[in-house]
């Protein structure tokens, strides 16, 4: 399956302005009806959180992880152990330190509102953002709810001094959002989506004339992620040339013949010139698996490789939304030096969203979860809180996240699984 997605960037970057068209607007960007009313109300609580943030004064706030449970928890496991540059002076050779030395990782685990397809499914994306939003101003709030049973906040934590929305869907549905509330009344707190860092280190690399291969899957393919968050990160960074493909590869092969698949794939879509890179937005893929893929095809000499060498760029790169969103998240702390300069291998506090209680007998499953069409139709920017954000507990996990993470993140779940 694929979609051709070579649009000039001038027309995408109108069509888009076109669709913002709206009263809910700031600087030409699309605002959503919840994240205008934080704009607008200076008495409500979420603009009070978010303007009693004080830049100056973060310095040792942690780095909040934000989205769907799975990619948010392997995302965090990365950051917590990752060892891409040095910690001295930030040259791109691991020196036996983690990155994030001195830093507190914080994961928050949308549990009550995954997965996040529901909602574009149901045509809900304003509530989306909603969610989003509502999760960035949890992450700067410096304290939580002890349960969802609770009505008031009465466990302390940490500001985040920078947020990163794991889930590719909530970089189209909801970075926007957060982004403005974050420059307009937040301060100027960073935040940053897998998909943004991808898309920037593409870009950094190759600038105007990028070619650009994007695998990812079915579900972010036919949400459009890429349709409306490519020409926004290319008009940021000041390009006008560059172009892309998404594609996404059906077969259960090896990492080798499904990379083979996506070039065959590239070709047949009318794909025109090297690819300078490939995104992968797919976390089924091995990205260690599919860098020795690319390398034995750049080096290898019968001829039947030749043709899918051609494709290629010289140097050619795989893009992943971890170590993406590592650099960008470290390249931000250093050129603004917010480092917390601690001593201490990098920690992790988790907290996950849990829903509230006494929403109607219709609003739940037997386990105490939402049902689904309450929790894909709730209406957007109805005032009423729905779910609340608490630590994380064995309790809040459903059994397969638990099974999850004994595989893919051992170091939190050591930390939080009884």
């Amino acid at each position: 399956m694929s979609i051709k997605l070579r649009i000039p960037l001038f027309l995408a970057t109108v069509a888009l302005l076109a669709v913002s068209c709206s009263d809910h607007q700031v600087s030409g960007r699309y605002v959503s009806p919840y994240a205008k009313s934080i704009l607008t109300d200076t008495s409500s609580v979420e603009y009070r959180i978010l303007t009693a943030y004080d830049m100056q004064q973060e310095e040792t706030g942690t780095i909040a992880v934000i989205g769907e449970p799975e990619e948010t928890l392997v995302l965090s496991e990365y950051l917590l152990g990752c060892d891409n540059f040095s910690n001295i002076n930030g040259s791109a050779v691991p020196d036996g330190l983690p990155d994030f030395s001195g830093e507190v990782i914080v994961p928050i685990l949308d549990v009550a509102n995954a997965p996040y397809k529901g909602y574009l499914n149901a045509g809900n994306e304003d509530l989306l953002s909603e969610i989003n939003v509502r999760n960035f101003v949890a992450a700067v709030d410096s304290s939580c709810y002890l349960s969802a049973y609770d009505e008031d906040k009465i466990v302390t934590k940490t500001r985040s001094k920078m947020v990163v929305l794991s889930s590719s869907l909530a970089a189209a549905y909801g970075f926007s959002d957060v982004d403005t509330l974050a420059r307009a009344v937040g301060g100027g707190i960073p935040v940053f989506s897998t998909v943004h860092s991808m898309l920037s280190m593409a870009m950094s690399r190759k600038g105007e004339g990028l070619n650009l291969g994007i695998w990812t899957t079915k579900s972010i393919l036919g949400a459009g992620v890429y349709s409306i968050v490519f020409p926004k990160v290319a008009a940021d960074m000041g390009i006008k040339n560059a172009s892309y493909e998404v594609l996404c590869p059906e077969s259960e092969g090896t990492v080798l013949d499904r990379f083979l698949e996506f070039i065959d794939r590239y070709k047949a879509v009318g794909g025109e010139g090297r690819l300078s890179s490939i995104v992968v937005d797919d976390p089924s893929v091995d990205v260690d698996s599919l860098r020795m893929a690319v390398e034995s095809v750049m080096n290898m000499e019968h001829d039947s490789f030749l043709l899918y060498k051609s494709v290629l760029a010289d140097d050619f790169m795989v893009i992943d939304p971890c170590s993406s969103v590592a650099a960008s998240c470290l390249s931000y702390l250093r050129k603004s030096n917010r480092f917390t300069h601690r001593i201490a291998y990098p920690d992790v506090n988790a907290y996950v969203t849990a829903p509230c209680r006494g929403l109607g007998d219709d609003a739940y499953r037997g386990d105490g979860s939402f049902a689904d069409q309450y929790k894909f139709g709730r209406e957007s920017n109805s005032g009423v809180v729905t779910f609340a954000v608490v630590e994380l507990k064995d309790k809040y996990m459903p059994s397969e996240l638990r099974d999850m993470m004994i595989v893919k993140t051992p170091k939190i779940f050591s930390l939080y699984v009884r």
